[in-house]
């Protein structure tokens, strides 16, 4: 809370890299690696964590509309009306400007996560990327080498379900 309040641009960037990450992740093609996995897990956990904070006091400080919506970073101060720039990734200049420069996170993320549900060897096996999902609710029933995989689904759900439960935290 203090950081989103003193360093907002610092909380916005943060933002974007975990978002960014989640995006590669499910554009990748193939299975992802073990690093790769833990840097999803990492940053879907650190989103899940970190949104509800900013829903809080949205209505304060715009952070959400400003940094999700718009693609934009806020300015020096998290005030309503503070000025706002299109979020740039620090980074070699040498290197090709990303693809999503500009483009809002909210979309991003959800796509991001819809993909992800559904990435082979990550969240389901191959078996399942064909068939569908397995078990269900209330299903205790958890075939060997799975929980791993449902870990990460409920990880990837959590994220998704924080995401679009701002009302609960307004």
């Amino acid at each position: 809370r203090v950081a989103l309040k003193e360093k907002p641009r610092n909380i916005a960037v943060l933002s974007r890299k975990a978002v960014l990450n989640l995006v590669k992740a499910n554009d990748k093609e193939g299975q992802l690696s073990s690093t790769e996995q833990q840097a999803v897990l990492a940053s879907s956990a650190m989103l899940s964590r970190l949104l509800p904070v900013l829903y809080e006091k949205e209505a304060e400080h715009n952070f959400v509309q400003t940094v999700f919506w718009e693609g934009k970073l806020p300015g020096t101060s998290a005030v309503e009306g503070a000025a706002t720039e299109e979020i740039k990734p620090a980074g070699n200049p040498e290197e090709s400007p990303d693809e999503h420069d500009g483009k809002e996170l909210a979309g991003l993320l959800v796509g991001a996560c819809a993909g992800l549900l559904f990435k082979v060897g990550f969240t389901v096996t191959a078996e399942e990327a064909r068939d569908g999902w397995f078990g269900g609710v209330g299903s205790g029933a958890v075939r060997g080498g799975q929980r791993q995989l449902d870990a990460h689904r409920c990880g990837v759900l959590t994220l998704m379900l924080t995401a679009s439960s701002e009302t609960l935290f307004v």
